[in-house]
């Protein structure tokens, strides 16, 4: 995350923060919200919501040698 807690909100630190998700490869699509904190009007929880991607795949081989 390039958007620190307690620090100022930066809207380009929020998107590079998405950016930096999306580019990961494990989520299809990332989106950002920034909520208001209750009762404190110099306040946002910045909230991500992720949707995985598919991404598993499994592999592998078996062997057998019989010697003489």
């Amino acid at each position: 995350m390039r958007q620190m807690e307690g620090s100022w909100a930066s809207n380009l630190l929020i998107e590079n923060s998405k950016l930096r998700l999306e580019r990961l490869g494990f989520f299809k699509e990332v989106e950002s919200e920034s909520v208001p904190v209750a009762g404190v009007n110099d306040q946002v929880d910045v909230e991500f919501t992720v949707e995985e991607e598919v991404s598993g795949s499994i592999g592998g081989s078996f062997g057998i040698h019989l010697g003489d």
